[in-house]
């Protein structure tokens, strides 16, 4: 990650969210996104709020939840008074599940948790929820998630 920030800095963050916007136009027609979308949809009309939580940057996480039309929980970049980056403000890199703690404290009653990854770190997290869906393009993986992790859903994309 430090890698990535450090090639960030100093990128004005009207830049980053340009480059977020093609990056979501060139991928969104992409078959292997296609499942995902129409089962998030699928969710959506159930009445399942929807969160996305990546340890991904904030401006590509952004720019897809205002495309699904939902929440997020992401890293954030830190920006100077001229808005540049100038490093990370919060990194969810292997800290994801204090955030969604904190979040879900926001909401009352009881309702159906959905959590979908295509991180194997993420498998933890997904037996604190009512249901787990993991996206792989691997075969391999998804065996693995099988074997170990029965009661979670796969979409192979």
């Amino acid at each position: 990650m430090r890698v990535c920030i450090n090639i960030l800095r100093g990128l004005h963050k009207s830049t980053l969210e340009q480059l977020a916007e093609e990056f979501w136009e060139a991928l969104w027609p992409e078959k292997a996104v296609q499942p995902v979308l129409e089962r998030l949809k699928a969710e959506q009309m159930t009445g399942s709020k929807t969160v996305l939580v990546s340890a991904a940057i904030d401006p590509p996480i952004v720019r897809l939840s205002r495309m699904v039309k939902c929440d997020y929980l992401s890293s954030q970049l830190r920006y100077n008074e001229k808005g540049e980056v100038v490093g990370l403000a919060t990194d969810l890199y292997g800290r994801k599940a204090e955030p969604i703690r904190s979040y879900l404290k926001h909401f009352s009653g009881d309702f159906h948790k959905v959590f979908y990854s295509d991180n194997l770190n993420d498998l933890p997290l997904m037996r604190v929820m009512d249901k787990g869906i993991f996206v792989s393009r691997h075969s391999m993986i998804a065996q693995y998630v099988t074997k170990h992790y029965p009661e979670v859903e796969i979409i192979s994309v």
